[in-house]
């Protein structure tokens, strides 16, 4: 399972990246397999904005049980998991 956080590239208003001589945009993915939630970085350049630049994992979180459900709001995101057991983290990278 994965979810694309909101504020892609192509969005207007999406957060600038300063590069040494380029503009470049990022969107953050979080993936769920089991017991462990990854959020990535992706970073887009302006000029190709369908090729990714770079994928680096920012974050991890272990889950008690295994993940059957992630949504994200802003800098919230809350994990749902097989007995019940619900999960809210805070990314406030995640905001920008």
């Amino acid at each position: 399972m994965f979810a694309l956080v909101e504020g892609a590239p192509d969005v207007e208003g999406a957060p600038d990246v300063e590069g040494p001589s380029e503009h470049k945009k990022v969107r953050h993915v979080l993936t769920a397999y089991q017991d462990m939630l990854l959020i990535y970085e992706v970073v887009m350049e302006q000029l190709h904005p369908e090729a990714p630049v770079a994928t680096a994992p920012v974050a991890s979180f272990k889950a008690p049980h295994t993940i059957t459900s992630v949504q994200c709001h802003a800098a919230a995101i809350c994990v749902a998991c097989d007995g019940g057991a619900v999960c809210i983290l805070s990314a406030p990278f995640l905001a920008i």
